[in-house]
């Protein structure tokens, strides 16, 4: 287990074995989820790892337009457009 210090802007400071582990870079953002008395830190997925598998409309009938579209939607609703 990993402990940080909440600072006097109530600012931590991601260990270095996490960055590592998660791959995160100065400039990533991360979801926050209170969960109970816990907080939950994630890496969402990058838009090339969402991207992964959109091609596969070809396969199960799905409208490709659409299913881009709820994913523009969904990007938009992280960033808080």
């Amino acid at each position: 287990m990993l402990i940080v210090k909440v600072d006097n802007r109530y600012r931590i400071t991601l260990p270095i074995e996490a960055r590592r582990q998660l791959g995160i870079r100065v400039g990533d953002r991360l979801t926050v989820e209170a969960d109970g008395g816990s907080l939950v830190l994630r890496r969402p997925l990058r838009p090339s790892e969402r991207m992964r598998g959109i091609g596969l409309h070809w396969q199960d009938g799905s409208d490709p337009a659409a299913r881009i579209h709820a994913q523009r939607l969904e990007w938009d609703t992280e960033r808080g457009r």
